[in-house]
């Protein structure tokens, strides 16, 4: 039996609008996974950089190549003509379309309507986020992407007016003006880096009550009944999100960066940084709540806070995964061949299989299961069978949450589909 809780945000659900006499076609957007940008909030020019930008300019040629025939226009503006002005950052763009042009206002308003549409996880205008729009202005309107669409200016007395204080405002009839945050500026976007929509981690509760999935750019979505703590979806990381684990009350998280910077989250607590140059691909908490440890890919564990230390994992295959046991004194690793390290006090009960990807113990500490990227699970000790999702949806799993019980687990991949086995 399985759930499905999250959709990957696919461009292809957007249906373009018709122009007089042809079909318009939006632009081709790649295939999502559910993490997307928090909503932008408004970085107006503070410098003079008015050389063009790389995710405008992609952005331009995008826009220019799904609907031939309109203008170029222009992103950068000189430092020293009019006011305040993204382009005199060179993250403005001005698309060359005419309202009073019937093809060209069907352009204008097909594009407006690809950026604002919600996507299939039902994120408000998903693709403006996953750009990092920060507003448009088109036909004496103005869209951002936190609010929508309201009044930029009326016509009164000769002139478009601001509904506010009266003061002349261009209409934006004859060209949209759109502006970008940094991020879309700079293509550090999910747009421009799709692979960092996609869940890499899972976060189990303690309790068993469910999860929470978390995707390359630090967005966090929820799985069962555990509480949304907060994410790093509102500015660009240096490094993708690729581990996390919870805090023992389960009102806190950690996020992990692949160069091993952690984000505590909730009631988690800051317990040191890593100070090497490493790659980490997980991280497990002890049930004290007093420290955690770093996996890294060449199988060192670093710890932080009050816990204890262990030697590192020198078995066949790249290490994955850790886990602690219930006294925090053991830890348990896995390695992509499927074998299993036990350290401190931790039993060996056996190995996984090739593909592996997560370990997680029963609440006694006396089994535990290896999940593959494939779906399958391995049962060892006293941890029970209930099957796995062997090709159920064409994408890998990513991790494996116990529920209360131990009776049964969830298996998330890597578009946020949750597949439950046992009481899950």
């Amino acid at each position: 039996m399985s759930k499905r809780f999250l959709c990957a945000a696919l461009a292809g659900c957007l249906v373009s609008m018709l122009s007089p006499g042809s079909a318009l076609a939006a632009p081709k957007a790649p295939r999502f996974g559910p993490g997307i940008e928090s909503f932008s909030h408004y970085d107006g020019q503070s410098r003079c950089s008015p050389w063009a930008k790389p995710g405008v300019v992609a952005f331009q040629r995008m826009v220019l190549s799904a609907y031939p025939g309109t203008g170029a226009g222009n992103i950068s503006r000189s430092c020293s003509v009019g006011g305040q002005s993204e382009h005199k950052e060179g993250r403005a763009w001005d698309w060359g379309v005419n309202v009073a042009n019937a093809s060209q206002k069907a352009a204008a308003e097909s594009m407006l309507d690809w950026l604002a549409a919600p996507d299939a996880a039902g994120n408000k205008h998903a693709l403006a986020r996953r750009l990092g729009l920060m507003y448009a202005i088109w036909n004496k309107r103005i869209f951002f992407p936190g609010s929508g669409w309201s009044t930029y200016c009326v016509q009164r007395r000769g002139a478009c007016r601001d509904p506010d204080d009266g003061g002349t405002r261009h209409p934006h009839t004859d060209h949209v003006h759109f502006s970008f945050t940094w991020a879309g500026a700079k293509k550090k976007t999910t747009f421009w880096n799709p692979q960092r929509s996609f869940v890499t981690a899972i976060a189990a509760s303690p309790s068993g009550s469910g999860f929470w999935a978390v995707t390359g750019n630090g967005s966090v979505r929820t799985g069962g009944s555990v509480p949304y703590l907060g994410g790093k979806d509102s500015a660009w990381l240096n490094k993708p999100i690729v581990a996390a684990a919870a805090t023992p009350s389960g009102y806190g998280y950690y996020l992990v960066s692949r160069s091993g910077k952690v984000y505590a989250l909730g009631d988690a607590r800051s317990r040191g940084r890593l100070d090497r140059k490493t790659t980490i691909v997980d991280i497990a908490v002890a049930p004290t709540g007093k420290g955690f440890w770093l996996l890294s890919k060449g199988g060192r564990i670093f710890s932080f806070g009050k816990v204890k230390s262990f030697p590192r994992v020198d078995v066949s295959g790249t290490p994955r995964a850790i886990a602690p046991t219930p006294t925090g004194l053991g830890l348990w690793a896995v390695t992509s061949e499927g074998m299993v390290v036990a350290r401190g006090d931790a039993l060996h009960l056996g190995d996984g299989k090739s593909g592996a990807v997560d370990i997680a113990p029963t609440v006694t500490g006396l089994g535990y299961w290896v999940a593959s990227a494939g779906g399958r699970v391995q049962a060892l000790g006293d941890a029970i069978a209930a099957g796995g999702s062997e090709g159920a949806s064409g994408h890998p799993i990513v991790g494996l949450a116990r529920t209360a019980t131990s009776q049964g687990y969830w298996l998330v991949n890597r578009v946020g589909d949750a597949s439950a086995f046992g009481d899950a």
